[in-house]
């Protein structure tokens, strides 16, 4: 007779045959966890399926696994899961298509997705993942190398999208046209982000979050103690080779006609533009103090300054006069100069 085993710490009995076809479980793992049931010194067994999103093969292979463990009578003695590697669709019901076919074999999948976290993992004693990717993700190591390469995917997409609005307009820009820009399949976005919707917002909150980045280094690099420096480096951040490329001036201008209709656009752009706003108002409020300029008002003047910026942007786009970005630039420092003329030397304009 073989000799028990150890496994996650735990004594098992040697594999013997199981009344139950092993060809009827879902997945090879599956099976195995299946025949390692009789255990010394532990009444339950905890076995978690595990897959990337927990939507379609890890529910049907816990639903199947949990059949058989009730045809068997085993119900108090295994306890049966799935999660998910990523956290795509956390407490949504598996997919209908997945439960359609479940139960014309009279099973039901009525679990919702949980995402496997180390905490959670540490419950379990035998883990089946539905492909070797899926196992690496389980581990800590695995499961950063993961997470990298959906943020890649994701970065992938936004680009892709960025793309797509700047040419066609939100409108018109479909989930189709973004994966074919990304070189992706259609459904697989889903894996990346709930909707068009979500993506739209994470291409609308990560340019804001490039343009503050970048004027806040420009205004950093300027140096704390020069006021008008500091106004004048803000203002020409909107002029940037990064900034003013008119695929994102383009893509700027097609959310600001979409913030009326679409709440959650508006959310971004009242939240960035409330950093932005005050940021530019207490450097005109600085450099008027500086100056004497005892007839501006910082919050009128910080509206102007970016009134001028982003119809200088408008003209970028739409302009006959073919103003390349330093020309656009000059045309903002004349207006720093007309509104501050006793510091018209620190607006001069920048070398060619």
């Amino acid at each position: 007779m073989r000799r028990p085993y150890r496994v996650h710490g735990l004594d098992f009995s040697p594999l013997a045959p199981w009344p139950i076809c092993p060809r009827r479980l879902a997945c090879r793992r599956g099976r195995l966890a299946f025949r390692r049931l009789t255990l010394y010194g532990k009444r339950v067994i905890f076995v978690c399926f595990v897959c990337l999103g927990n939507i379609c093969r890890s529910p049907t292979a816990e639903g199947i696994f949990r059949h058989l463990v009730e045809h068997a009578g085993l119900e108090d003695k295994i306890a049966v899961s799935s999660a998910a590697t990523a956290g795509y669709h956390v407490g949504e019901p598996a997919d209908v298509r997945s439960r359609r076919t479940a139960r014309t074999q009279g099973i039901e999948l009525r679990g919702r997705v949980e995402e496997s976290t180390v905490q959670a993992r540490e419950r379990y004693d035998e883990l089946s993942a539905e492909a070797r990717a899926r196992m690496e993700d389980l581990s800590d190591r695995g499961r950063e190398a993961a997470e990298a390469k959906r943020a890649q995917r994701r970065q992938q997409l936004i680009q892709a999208a960025i793309d797509c609005i700047s040419r066609k307009g939100i409108g018109d820009t479909t989930v189709a046209d973004i994966a074919r820009a990304a070189d992706m399949a259609v459904g697989s976005i889903t894996q990346y982000f709930s909707g068009k919707d979500a993506l739209f917002t994470a291409v609308l909150q990560q340019m804001a979050q490039e343009f503050e980045t970048a004027w806040r280094a420009d205004m950093a690099q300027a140096g704390a103690g020069d006021a008008a420096g500091r106004l004048r480096a803000f203002l020409l951040t909107y002029f940037r080779a990064d900034v003013c490329q008119r695929k994102k001036v383009a893509v700027w201008f097609a959310y600001w006609g979409e913030v009326r209709a679409r709440p959650h656009y508006r959310a971004v752009c009242t939240g960035s533009d409330l950093v932005h706003d005050a940021t530019l108002r207490d450097l005109c409020a600085a450099l008027i103090r500086d100056g004497g300029y005892a007839e501006l008002d910082p919050a009128r003047t910080a509206k102007t300054l970016a009134a001028l910026a982003q119809g200088l942007w408008l003209e970028r786009l739409t302009g006959s006069d073919g103003l390349s970005r330093g020309d656009l630039a000059r045309h903002a420092l004349l207006g720093l100069r007309a509104l501050f003329p006793r510091h018209a030397e620190a607006f001069t304009d920048p070398p060619d």
